[in-house]
């Protein structure tokens, strides 16, 4: 997956999962757009 991001995408993306593991503040599932992709064989 981080190899589907850009740089900023990554960036932010990381900020949020270490404010939910250090203090357990909500994901914010907005910060960027998921998009589903289907993963090769």
């Amino acid at each position: 997956m981080k190899t589907q991001l850009s740089e900023e995408e990554f960036r932010k993306v990381v900020i949020e999962l270490a404010g939910r593991f250090e203090t357990g503040a909500p994901y914010d599932r907005d910060i960027i757009k998921f998009e589903h992709w289907n993963r090769p064989r």
